[in-house]
């Protein structure tokens, strides 16, 4: 276990905490999430979208026709953050709002051809850092490390 002092030291020795998890992923997301768009950020804005945007293009690239609320858990975006982007989204041509085939009463959303492929664009771009990141960190290790944060969520809403 480390500790706060030196060896050596006359001071007592106070055990040093384990980093709070969900600490350990939001300072993971924010450092990645700035290194990622740093890189894409020029593309971004070729395409005039934020990364928020983004986020909202990716998660449809993902799974198209998503309701809303969907949207917005899996861009991780606020709800009413979420509806304004995806206008933007729409009057740019990106996104489509369509009926929902399930329930005609419901809206969902999904890309475009032209959201399709700057979607294709930019995940190439994207692609290309994490391949950088796994080359750093080793091919094994970011797999796993990719399979053990997928699965995160998945235990958590399982619990």
């Amino acid at each position: 276990m480390s500790d706060l002092t030196s060896p050596g030291s006359s001071h007592h020795s106070v055990p040093c905490p384990s980093p709070s998890f969900a600490l350990l992923l939001r300072r993971t997301e924010h450092v990645m999430t700035q290194h990622v768009a740093a890189r894409i950020a020029p593309l971004l804005d070729t395409h005039d979208l934020t990364i928020e945007r983004w986020r909202v293009v990716a998660a449809l690239a993902a799974e198209p026709e998503q309701t809303m609320t969907q949207l917005a858990e899996r861009a991780v975006l606020p709800p009413a953050s979420l509806t304004r982007h995806v206008d933007r989204l729409v009057a740019r041509g990106l996104v489509i709002r369509l009926a929902s085939p399930e329930d005609r009463r419901r809206v969902v959303a999904s890309l475009s051809e032209d959201g399709h492929r700057v979607w294709q664009q930019v995940d190439s771009t994207e692609r290309e850092v994490h391949a950088q990141l796994a080359a750093a960190i080793g091919e094994q290790r970011f797999a796993s490390l990719t399979a053990d944060l997928a699965a995160v969520p998945e235990l958590l809403t399982a619990w």
